[in-house]
């Protein structure tokens, strides 16, 4: 039997019956993380973050190819609304489109690689995820923090997150974000489901018995 920490899909049904094998072999599990412990307590004021503004978190080690043009027009309207963008990891090309861009400069921050990624998420407010593959600690450590993601429906983001938390275009993703920059009772309803997912994302023991039962359930065990 094969197992996957995510639910299976028509591709990978397909991918086995080309390879003679039966779909029904998939066990679909849940991919959960540990976290290293958190060791600070920042204040905004000491990583030079704005007080008043509502701190968007984009967190990855390749940002400099993840962090497309693309990506950033879908804050273009949320600047007015009192975003400002923190990157976190590796983005050396911050610089080069704050130059390009006043607007941009004046409403984002680059704190480069943090070894405490959990203190700088009790300090924002959403964790946004840009078009890639990676990604999935970073966004389960803001959910954690009860910091609601707000991710497109692929990658690994997209799998620790679970559906409550996708969108399909970054478009819709920009209507997302006013969503939570707005409605306050919106915004704390998905902080509790955010906190709700953390918990079963860090409930190794329980997922691996799950794993067992279900797999001891199929019609393939012997």
């Amino acid at each position: 039997m094969r197992i996957i920490g995510r639910g299976r899909t028509a591709k990978d049904v397909q991918f086995l019956q080309q390879l003679g094998i039966d779909g029904d072999s998939i066990i679909e599990s849940v991919f959960t993380f540990d976290f290293k412990p958190q060791e600070n307590r920042y204040t905004r004021a000491q990583l030079n973050l704005p007080e008043n503004k509502f701190l968007i978190a984009v967190i990855g080690a390749r940002l400099n190819d993840e962090v497309t043009p693309a990506f950033l027009d879908v804050f273009e309207q949320l600047y007015k609304l009192g975003a400002h963008l923190v990157f976190i990891g590796g983005f050396d090309k911050h610089a080069e489109y704050a130059a390009k861009n006043s607007v941009f400069a004046e409403h984002s921050t680059a704190l480069g690689f943090q070894s405490d990624v959990l203190a700088i998420m009790e300090l924002c407010d959403l964790y946004a995820n840009p078009q890639r593959t990676g990604g999935g600690s970073s966004a389960a450590e803001a959910l954690y923090k009860g910091v609601p993601v707000v991710t497109l429906d692929s990658g690994d983001v997209s799998v620790a997150a679970g559906g409550d938390f996708h969108v399909h275009s970054y478009e819709e993703m920009t209507h997302m974000i006013k969503r939570y920059i707005q409605e306050d009772r919106f915004y704390e309803t998905m902080s509790g489901k955010a906190r709700e997912r953390a918990e079963l994302l860090m409930s190794t023991e329980r997922q691996f018995s799950e794993v067992v039962r279900l797999i001891t359930e199929n019609k393939h065990f012997a």
